[in-house]
């Protein structure tokens, strides 16, 4: 976890890579012949020998090149000890020896070794890239900075060198991070970036660096040019909607966090933040389509049922609402919180239902509103009574057909629907009969 100043830390953990030294192979003319960081194998002086006449160090050295060759690291290593304790001062094979243990990353053994070979030549710059690596692999950060500001300062900034710079920057880049010099460490971040373009690893880094430097705006452009260059990075999106929440314009991130769940419908830190955004916004619909896609994640999740329901409340759909009280009494079946706001919803429910009733519904539709069986027979004997008294008969033998549906055992209302049949029927036919008598009689012409 990189230490960010706090009013940055949200969510950037996700976004931000620790720095890694680059392996690239430094390119033949430059001035500073510096391959010790990447070898393919040890640099092969090859001595000639007839096969029969090679003395044993000769093939001791041969088989100690052929197993690094074939990646047999620690065999190889042995092979060099024993060349080593044949001939001491063999600088070359040496310097090898010293390259596969930093290879293997046996930093203590490659110090000791170095310094042999330093003080034979000390001014070799490989010798010096060695030393600065291996300052770093042992954690001594302020000597392998020192070491790494020396070799950059001092190499060659041509086009052709590119990656013996990049190598040289990237050391001194992580050796400034470990110190935590974050205003030194910017304009060489920014170098990287220049010289790797592509890498977005490395620009994600600069994002932070920016950050370390208390530069908001800074890290805001690194990451839009980020989004143009991976627009499916979800990491990218996060992290601005968290930049952008932590410097308080919360339109901008309001807008980064939909875009992560473009990208990850999931994510549950986007779906959270645009619920407290929409509630902001006084905004019931949206902020419930992202309380109910959390709960689609996490349907026992108490809290969220309860939010979806008292949002369906403003909603002004009761019926909703009663669904996710009964989801609560589900878990908590004496709840007398819950059952008091039921009793509450109850005539809402009533409401409605006679509204889409009297609007010309088709039961299939109302009936549908209301999934409880428990619900349906209170709610539909409360139509039942309001429509008795208001004399809507057709209306009422509706309801009490689907009474009959949830309530089988109450035999009194197949009596009544069989009684409002009757009742509907006469009234069809008188009321044919008045229309028929209304007519003027046809007026015959001779």
């Amino acid at each position: 976890m990189f230490f960010l100043p706090k009013k940055y830390i949200i969510f950037l953990s996700s976004l931000l890579f620790p720095l890694s030294l680059l392996t690239t192979e430094t390119a033949a003319s430059c001035n500073n012949t510096v391959d010790a960081l990447s070898f393919a194998h040890p640099p092969a002086h090859i001595i000639n020998y007839r096969e029969d006449l090679a003395p044993d160090w000769k093939k001791t050295w041969d088989r100690a090149r052929m197993l690094f060759v074939s990646n047999q690291y620690e065999k190889s290593l042995e092979q060099y000890r024993l060349l080593l304790e044949k001939k001491k001062n063999i600088d070359q094979a040496r310097w090898e020896y010293v390259s596969v243990l930093i290879c293997v990353q046996k930093w203590q053994k490659a110090a000791v070794e170095l310094s042999q070979l330093t003080n034979n030549d000390p001014e070799n710059p490989a010798y010096e890239l060695a030393r600065a690596e291996i300052a770093l692999g042992l954690k001594d950060y302020k000597s392998a900075a020192k070491l790494f500001a020396h070799l950059y300062a001092a190499s060659d900034k041509k086009s052709s060198c590119k990656a013996e710079n990049i190598k040289l920057l990237t050391g001194y880049v992580v050796s400034l991070k470990a110190l935590g010099e974050y205003s030194t460490l910017l304009p060489f971040m920014e170098e990287l970036v220049r010289l790797q373009p592509a890498d977005l690893a490395m620009q994600k880094s600069l994002v932070e660096v920016a950050l370390q430097n208390d530069l908001p705006q800074k890290a805001l452009f690194i990451l839009k040019q980020l989004a143009r260059q991976a627009p499916g990075d979800v990491q990218v999106f996060q992290t601005m909607a968290s930049l952008y929440q932590a410097t308080g314009n919360t339109e901008m991130a309001s807008t980064c966090w939909q875009q992560v769940i473009g990208i990850e419908p999931d994510n549950i830190e986007a779906n959270t933040y645009l619920i407290d955004y929409y509630a902001q916004a006084d905004n019931p619909s949206m902020q419930l389509k992202h309380v109910e896609h959390l709960l689609s994640i996490s349907p026992n999740n108490r809290m969220l049922i309860l939010e979806a329901a008292d949002l369906y409340r403003v909603l002004h759909r009761s019926d909703k609402a009663l669904d996710y009280y009964n989801q609560i009494l589900t878990q908590e079946p004496g709840n007398s919180d819950i059952l008091s706001v039921k009793n509450t919803l109850v005539p809402e429910v009533v409401e409605q239902l006679l509204a889409l009733i009297n609007g010309g519904s088709s039961g299939a539709l109302w009936q549908e509103l209301v999934r409880a069986p428990a619900d349906k027979k209170d709610i539909y004997k409360s139509m039942a009574e309001i429509l008795r008294v208001k004399g809507e008969k057709k209306q009422l033998l509706e309801v009490l057909i689907a009474l009959q549906q949830v309530d089988p055992v109450d035999m009194n209302i197949p009596k009544e629907i069989n009684l409002l049949k009757k009742q509907v029927r006469k009234e069809k036919i008188l009321a044919s009969s008045e229309k028929i008598l209304s007519r003027e009689p046809d007026i015959i012409s001779h």
